[in-house]
């Protein structure tokens, strides 16, 4: 089983935090990396940086047992506190999202897997008419869209309920012996990151140079 972050476009960190000019660097030489944007996924993420909002998981599962096996449900355990309120680095999509078919609300406090539609709406239960059966060495592909609670910080992991030979057994799935996390916005919908955040970095189509660069506070002019 091995779970991969899939691309996000925006970023929370805890505390305000003024990159240094080897930091900023660094982050902006992520952009030219093969591949991108794993790379600055992980640059991110070893920085501390969480995701906003929704976190999209792509997720394989291989039948590793001779026998058939049968997956008959999943489940989002997460705990949840205050949303993180110290740097925000904003690089909004220039394209559409890729619709993805299985969802988690963790407002739920076992989140079981919901039907995701194309608005967004998370319906029903996944597996409530549906198996997924995997034989020995075979391969399914999960792409688990997870919504994280109101307000709130969320770290989860995901359980997966299996069926072998008439017998359950649950399988935990993290990120590499750590929680997923994902942070909600800390302001209303109709605030702008700058409005509500002390440190925010724009990147993507809103900077200048399509690099990470800072904008609030604002950066004092160079002397010439």
């Amino acid at each position: 089983m091995e779970p991969h972050e899939e691309e996000t476009d925006y970023w929370v960190f805890a505390q305000p935090a003024i990159l240094s000019a080897r930091e900023l660097a660094g982050l902006n030489r992520t952009e030219s990396s093969q591949d991108y944007p794993y790379s600055e996924i992980r640059w991110f993420r070893s920085h501390g940086g969480v995701t906003l909002g929704n976190i999209t998981i792509k997720l394989v599962l291989q039948g590793a047992r001779t026998t058939q096996v049968r997956i008959i449900g999943m489940r989002a355990l997460p705990h949840c506190s205050n949303a993180l309120r110290g740097t925000f680095f904003n690089s909004p999509s220039a394209g559409s999202a890729e619709v993805i078919g299985l969802g988690f609300d963790l407002n739920e406090r076992y989140a079981k897997a919901r039907n995701l539609h194309r608005n967004g709406e998370l319906t029903g239960d996944y597996f409530a008419d549906r198996t997924i059966s995997l034989k020995h060495n075979e391969e399914e592909v999960f792409k688990l869209h997870v919504n994280t609670a109101d307000n709130r910080y969320c770290e989860f992991r995901v359980q997966i309920s299996v069926l072998d030979n008439g017998n359950v057994f649950k399988e935990i799935i993290d990120d590499h012996g750590m929680p997923f996390r994902v942070t909600a916005f800390i302001g209303d919908d109709n605030d702008e990151p700058e409005d509500v955040y002390p440190v925010v970095y724009n990147g993507g189509v809103l900077a200048s140079d399509q690099s990470w660069e800072l904008v609030k506070p604002k950066p004092k002019a160079k002397k010439r």
